[in-house]
């Protein structure tokens, strides 16, 4: 043994007799600790660097190196004394932590009546805790009586921040905003147990005072924290790095690297925060989700009241991602705008909900372009706007021809044009020029060119770029018993194409490898008639019924390379859409549960399996001027379709797979010309090129409608198995 290696025994030793001499026994510990678990007075167990003591004086102290992490600071309680020794720590098995004095306690975790809760010890904060099944339900962080007391009294109209996790019993009413900043509070629960946050809430990121390689603030963010049986009047804001025309985003967004903004911005704002089973009362504001949160939940709520003129009920800003709406109810009076809005917001899943309040629109996805010069990146892309509940009074209200509809306005936006309180509006901005003027919010010019100067996002393009979004399975109800047979009014695409007849994928074109790319549309060039900007979304079995039906949601599987596919509730598939646009495998199973998808590993990575293959068969149609071409594909002998691709008078490769591109071909003289039109078996497709997902058959006919003057045609591929 080495000189240092024997001076680090006797150290070790001597810090043992130490904690022998001063406290008594000394366990060795496991860490978490469950029931039953006992420390005696002058004990301590000891895990890793931190030591527990049961103080002879009657407090519970966790140290690490002599320094005091947390004390239950009970010294001198319970008539506890190094002399009678008397008093001592336990974990009951009903789940309370409690300090004794011989038989009577004089401290406890309140957490009686949760069996399995175990005690955990930790370096950070929280430094002590007690967790049911990985759930937090007491910790150090838990408020003192004189910090509730605190929080309590602080004045309305003020924002007060906590350090702490209120104990509520349900009587209570807190007047301020409370503020939850940084990531102190992270992993905790807010039970309300109904009472009352009047004051609304913040829960933001923390400036941590040090600066990233490209000179940007770095935050703190918080996360996983949830809120249950709340009563809250909004505001709801959750922020990052601050709003969309904050400077600091908007020089973030300006730097020419949008794909590494938008991981950045969304490293730096909240995520997985939790409202459920809450009940929130707008009263003039809206929840509000900034820039970059990801991962916000809200479920099983109820959301109601009214907001000014101008705003929704919820607002998911641009580059937010990969939130839950889910199971809500949505009561909410608007100015003149829609219930939800999806501003270049991606990844959400909006399921199970009922709205109430449709004279403006239930839910809008657009894309805003140039305020505060913030160059928005991603668009409104992978949604699963899915088997939610639309009533409204009557057909009227429905149908309602106002230029004050903004859940309404579909392309082009013209007042001279028919408008409607659309369920589902998917583009209903497209670079409007004077937006607000519209709605009489006098604004002095058109926001969008003031992004402009660089290659990527709404600096290249207004349009709403709404693509691969689910929308199926939405009821709407008339309170008044009419029926409506236009469904495709209700459930709008900004091109005014719904999906009365058209029953899977509104037609579209996909041209860009990269969805945070859009480096194939000019301002100068796009046209909000072209088909290229707003496609494909799904829209399939969207109805008004008398009578809704509560039922699961099935799951949405989006593809950047045509709209997607839906999985029934309860079911599974191996079978996505590679990265080169195919159907095949990734090494994982796709789970469906009421709306939401869960992967697990595949056995054994079975990637390569036939269940994973396919056989590409190509097609092409050339119509002559003023003529159709029909033509069958089908697929080898036994094997049957599982999907198409199909390019509608293309003008170049960029939008086709790259593993297909030698299957299509592009006729000289024949480019995008408007009015015409193809079809893939029952599908109607735009010009451009998408996938479908089919099934069962093993042909499926195709074809093409030209103008006078060019012809038209159709190409791509056939996928069977």
């Amino acid at each position: 043994m080495s000189i240092c290696s024997t001076l680090n025994f006797f150290v070790f030793l001597f810090t043992l007799i130490q904690v022998e001499t001063l406290y008594g026994k000394t366990i060795t510990g496991i860490n978490p600790y469950s029931s039953p678990f006992i420390l005696n007075a002058s004990e301590s167990h000891i895990w890793s660097e931190l030591t527990l003591t049961m103080l002879p004086s009657g407090d519970l102290s966790l140290t690490r190196g002599g320094i005091i992490l947390w004390h239950s600071n009970t010294a001198g309680q319970g008539n506890c004394s190094a002399a009678n020794a008397k008093c001592y720590a336990t974990l009951q098995s009903d789940g309370n932590l409690v300090l004794y004095s011989g038989a009577t306690s004089y401290w406890s975790s309140n957490t009686a009546g949760q069996s399995g809760n175990i005690l955990k010890l930790s370096g950070t904060q929280p430094y002590i805790s007690l967790l049911n099944q990985g759930i937090i339900k007491w910790s150090n962080l838990n408020c003192t009586t004189d910090q509730m007391s605190k929080i309590l009294s602080a004045p309305a109209e003020r924002m007060y921040g906590i350090k702490c996790v209120p104990i509520f019993t349900g009587a209570e009413v807190v007047n301020a905003l409370l503020n939850i900043q940084g990531s102190l509070l992270s992993g905790q629960t807010f039970d309300c147990k109904q009472a009352q946050l009047k004051g609304g809430l913040l829960i933001n990121s923390a400036k941590t005072g040090q600066l990233d390689a490209d000179g940007d603030p770095v935050f703190d963010p918080p996360k996983n924290i949830t809120f249950i049986n709340c009563n809250i009047t909004s505001p709801v804001v959750l922020s990052g790095m601050g709003s969309a025309p904050d400077p600091v985003i908007r020089t973030a967004s300006r730097r020419g690297n949008p794909a590494a903004y938008v991981k950045k911005i969304r490293a730096n704002a909240p995520s997985g925060i939790t409202i459920n089973q809450s009940h929130i009362q707008h009263a003039g504001h809206q929840i509000y989700l900034s820039p970059g949160v990801n991962r916000f939940s809200l479920l099983n709520s109820v959301i109601e009241g009214s907001v000014e003129s101008n705003g929704q009920a919820l607002y998911l800003e641009t580059e937010t991602s990969g939130n839950f709406i889910m199971g809500n109810t949505f009561n909410v009076k608007t100015g003149f705008r829609e219930q939800i809005a999806v501003d270049g917001s991606s990844n959400n899943t909006i399921v199970n909900n009922k709205f109430l309040s449709m004279a403006h629109g239930g839910i809008g996805l657009y894309r805003n372009c140039g305020e505060g010069g913030t160059v928005r990146i991603t668009g409104p892309i992978n949604n699963s706007i899915t088997n939610n509940i639309f009533i409204y009074d009557n057909v009227a209200q429905a149908t309602e021809h106002s230029g004050n509809n903004a859940g309404s306005l579909g392309s082009p936006f013209s007042l001279s044009q028919p408008t409607y309180s659309t369920a589902v509006m998917a583009g209903m901005r497209d670079g409007l020029p004077n937006w607000f003027r519209l709605y009489k919010w006098v604004l002095p010019a058109d926001h969008c060119p003031l992004d402009a100067g660089l290659s990527y996002g709404s600096s290249i393009s207004d349009y709403d770029h709404v693509r691969n979004n689910g929308i199926r399975d939405n009821q709407v109800v008339f309170r008044s018993g009419e029926t409506f047979n236009n469904v495709g009014q209700l459930f709008a695409l900004g091109l005014a194409q719904g999906n009365a007849a058209i029953k899977d994928l509104v037609p579209g074109f996909v041209f860009a490898l990269d969805p945070l790319y859009w480096g194939s549309v000019s301002r100068q060039t796009a046209s909000k008639e072209d088909p290229i900007v707003n496609s494909p979304n799904v829209f399939w079995n969207n109805v008004v019924v008398k009578t809704p039906v509560i039922k699961r949601s099935a799951c949405f599987l989006p593809n950047k390379w045509g709209g997607g596919r839906y999985i029934g509730d309860g079911t599974a598939t191996q079978l996505v859409h590679t990265a080169i646009g195919t159907p095949g495998c990734n090494g994982l199973i796709y789970h469906c549960s009421n709306g939401v998808i869960s992967t697990t590993p595949s056995p054994n990575n079975q990637i390569t399996s036939p269940s994973c293959q396919s056989t590409p068969v190509g097609f092409n149609c050339v119509g002559p001027k003023g003529g159709p071409c029909n033509k069958t594909v089908t697929c080898p002998a036994g094997k049957k379709m599982i999907g198409a691709y199909g390019g509608c008078n293309l003008q170049s490769m960029e939008s086709i797979p790259l593993v297909i591109s030698d299957l299509i071909q592009i006729p000289a003289g024949k480019g995008s010309t408007a009015g015409d039109h193809c079809w893939m078996g029952t599908q109607m497709i735009g010009i451009g090129a998408q996938y479908f997902t089919q099934s069962g058959a093993s042909s499926m006919t195709y074809g093409c409608s030209g103008d006078k003057a060019k012809g038209c045609f159709i190409s791509g591929a056939i996928y069977c198995q």
